[in-house]
């Protein structure tokens, strides 16, 4: 009898894992599971806003990829695993496995303040772009505000404002942070350039700054002010998945410790965002080119294990990092060179284009990109 591997999510590193272990499709059955229908390219949902990218371009049918990949999909959300049994429990059906990849990654996080999780606009999932590009197409709002100096946080807010100026709309635009200082850790000459930017793009930034509470009349601060018409977008963190947080398993920031071989136990492998894996005594920060790497890890050292060959441990690889702006005045480190103004806006979309699953998709990031640039 075949060894069922199981993939829990289809995201990059999911995607990345069954593509991997499809090679051996004949030696192994392969079950993904996922609450979505399909993949979401989720570094370019900012440009479905300004750049009137199609959603088309962002998205792969998962069960389609698996067909395509030899594998079963099926289309429920994880309740709880049972690591002792081998099995994974939905409201639906109970999976039984051999060797499991938790590929899950992460979820908004409200922080548990329901006025927000029912008002603000959550921006993880190809839907929530076209949500928030529906809202601000057929409504009328006076102030914007984006929760959250982080990447995704700092790239939305110049593409509302960059939308706003082609539509010659002029409502304010805010970015709310709770630290000092937008980018957490980025070095200081990234935050002086990205905080340019955003000056010269008309972005105001509230810094110490939390949001209270929106009911839909009101958006209300942390230091009392109170804006009428307001619209929340809400990037200002992530939580694991539930049955993730329910496992019995050492975790570092709600993430789920792996050893050097993404191993959180003998048959059960964490990658992604859901996966902390030690880099120079912290954990690795969440990225697009983590993901796949470790998904590729992880399926080989599950084809290595039925081989009797030892284990590899993943060594990542850091390319680097860009923080897009809708100006097209980027700035990121690649290759441990700090860069800043048009290159790194085109390596981001090359990139993009590069890592985009399927050469309709490559192409079509492309043409949109630089028809809209």
């Amino acid at each position: 009898m075949k060894k069922h591997i199981v993939i829990a999510g289809c995201g990059f590193g999911g995607v990345a894992a069954l593509r991997r272990l499809s090679v051996c499709s004949d030696q192994f059955r392969i079950t993904v599971i996922d609450k979505k229908t399909t993949f979401d390219f989720l570094p370019l949902l900012p440009d479905m806003v300004s750049r009137d990218l199609s959603r088309a371009f962002l998205t792969v049918d998962i069960a389609g990829l698996c067909r395509r990949h030899s594998a079963d999909f099926i289309n429920q959300e994880i309740v709880t695993l049972d690591h002792q049994t081998h099995t994974l429990r939905t409201k639906q059906s109970s999976i039984n496995y051999d060797q499991l990849i938790i590929a899950s990654g992460a979820e908004t996080h409200f922080y548990g303040n329901t006025d927000l999780a029912r008002n603000a606009m959550p921006l993880r999932s190809v839907q929530d772009a076209q949500n928030l590009k529906d809202v601000i197409a057929h409504e009328t709002f006076e102030h914007f505000f984006i929760a959250g100096g982080g990447y995704t946080g700092i790239e939305i807010a110049t593409h509302l404002k960059r939308w706003m100026k082609s539509r010659h709309i002029t409502a304010s635009v805010h970015i709310i942070e709770k630290a000092d200082s937008i980018l957490g850790p980025l070095p200081a000459w990234m935050k002086k350039y990205t905080l340019k930017q955003l000056e010269q793009m008309g972005v105001d930034l509230l810094c110490g700054t939390t949001v209270r509470s929106v009911d839909g009349q009101y958006l209300i601060l942390s230091d009392d002010s109170r804006y009428p018409n307001a619209l929340v977008v809400w990037v200002a963190g992530v939580k694991m998945p539930a049955f993730i947080e329910q496992l019995d398993s050492e975790k570092i920031q709600n993430r789920l410790k792996v050893n050097p071989f993404l191993q959180v136990r003998d048959n059960l492998y964490a990658i992604g965002d859901c996966a902390a894996f030690m880099d120079h005594d912290k954990p690795l920060r969440m990225a697009v080119m983590f993901a796949i790497g470790q998904g590729r890890c992880a399926a080989d050292n599950i084809i290595r294990s039925y081989r009797n060959k030892p284990l590899i441990p993943y060594h990542p690889v850091d390319l680097g990092y860009i923080i897009p702006t809708a100006n097209n005045r980027s700035s990121g480190v690649v290759l441990g060179r700090g860069l800043k103004g048009v290159l790194p806006t085109l390596l981001h979309y090359t990139i993009s284009a590069y890592r985009s699953y399927g050469w309709r998709n490559r192409l079509g990031v492309l043409s949109h990109t630089f028809r809209h640039w």
